[in-house]
């Protein structure tokens, strides 16, 4: 099982100070993974089938850098293209910011590993 590995840019996103900013990460194409979701230099917020994790009131993280790497198993035995949103949104659904990964692993049962950076502002 190769491992094909991505890092994407750095994205920033302007957020509202005192709203509470939610991440939810989907794997499209009928493919299996998880996600690690963590702040630069602190412990993970959480693992796994991320939806509705809260990364903290607008205030309270702008300027840290929040890391997401998502893995994902091609288990699709029709294509071994990949695809990864990652969705930021406040309590009420209105979307922040969403982020479409798209890739293609080699081989059946590859894994493909991305990285995204994102920072939040004013």
């Amino acid at each position: 099982m190769p491992i094909k590995e991505k890092e994407m840019p750095q994205e920033e996103m302007k957020v509202k100070s005192n709203s509470p900013i939610l991440l939810t990460i989907i794997i499209g194409n009928r493919q299996i993974g998880g996600s690690v979701v963590e702040f630069e230099g602190e412990e993970p917020l959480d693992k796994g089938r991320i939806k509705k994790l809260e990364l903290g009131k607008g205030k309270a993280i702008f300027d840290k850098i929040l890391l997401v790497q998502s893995n994902i198993l091609d288990s699709n035995t029709v294509t071994n293209k990949v695809v990864v949103t990652h969705r930021f949104h406040y309590e009420n659904d209105e979307i922040i910011g969403e982020y479409v990964i798209e890739d293609e692993v080699d081989n059946h049962k590859d894994i493909f590993s991305v990285i995204a950076k994102y920072t939040f502002k004013k």
